[in-house]
């Protein structure tokens, strides 16, 4: 087999593990939800940290210094845990849209459609900037740098909101 033959096996190979990864956690978020857990955050911490294990020690095996200040790199992570938080996609704003179109009388009266929108679009514009970040980065600046910082950072992060959005789920009567 020659050299591109082996890239492409390669890459259709680690296209279909994160294709498998994507689906598991699809299910397993399910299965949470379906569980009655709703705590968001502490799912996210575990993608977090998974790539602040495999990215964080490729950086500290290499011993160079950061290409990018810190600062800028919290600042990326914010957004994306907002953005994931809030859960927002293209998909979610459209289902959200069509399910306020329904006529008064069928609207459940203890829902606020509203408010339901306004965080799909905050999630939204939070993707919008972290994507726009992101790429800008990626292009300019090492990726495993940049991806080792956003799984460090989005860790300290979703950590740091955890406590204060999932305390009444850890609280017992």
């Amino acid at each position: 087999m020659g050299v591109k033959k082996k890239a492409v096996w390669g890459l259709l190979l680690l296209g279909q593990i994160i294709s498998f990864s994507v689906a598991a956690s699809s299910f397993a978020s399910s299965l949470i939800a379906n569980l009655g857990v709703n705590a968001p955050l502490t799912q996210l911490l575990f993608a977090y940290l998974l790539l602040t294990i495999v990215y964080v020690s490729i950086i500290l095996h290499r011993r160079e210094k950061l290409q990018i200040a810190w600062y800028w790199y919290l600042a990326l992570a914010f957004i994306d845990v907002q953005g994931n938080y809030l859960g927002a996609c293209v998909a979610g704003l459209a289902l959200a849209l069509l399910s306020d179109a329904k006529s008064p009388d069928e609207q459940d009266p203890g829902k606020i459609p509203l408010l339901g929108d306004a965080l799909v679009i905050a999630g939204t514009v939070c993707y919008a900037f972290n994507n726009v970040g992101q790429e800008y980065c990626v292009k300019n600046k090492d990726r495993v740098e940049i991806v080792a910082m956003l799984g460090l950072f989005g860790s300290l992060v979703s950590v740091v909101q955890m406590y204060p959005l999932h305390n009444s789920l850890l609280v017992t009567d």
